[in-house]
């Protein structure tokens, strides 16, 4: 799927994903009383794997979005790594 949507994206363009890691799955992570299967550690590979130059995983703690400016400012210290997302680092 990755590269599906990297082979249709026009250079330079963005993807906005959203997404939950194996490790919060593991640990039992419910949403809205349905407990999660499934997750991924490493989005960022994937992506990258699928064509994109970069891809930035981010906590979402980290996001802050400026309506009036019409733009987003992501904080460098919220950015995960795979070992970060794991709870390691």
């Amino acid at each position: 799927l990755a590269r599906d949507i990297g082979a249709l994206s026009a250079a330079g363009s963005g993807l906005w994903g959203d997404g939950f890691s194996q490790t919060s799955v593991d640990r039992g992570m419910v949403f809205h009383g349905v407990a999660f299967e499934s997750g991924f550690d490493n989005y960022a590979e994937l992506f990258r794997d699928g064509g994109f130059d970069r891809a930035d995983v981010v906590d979402f703690t980290g996001i802050h979005l400026d309506r009036g400016k019409r733009a987003m400012r992501i904080d460098p210290r919220y950015v995960l790594t795979p070992a970060t997302t794991r709870g390691h680092g």
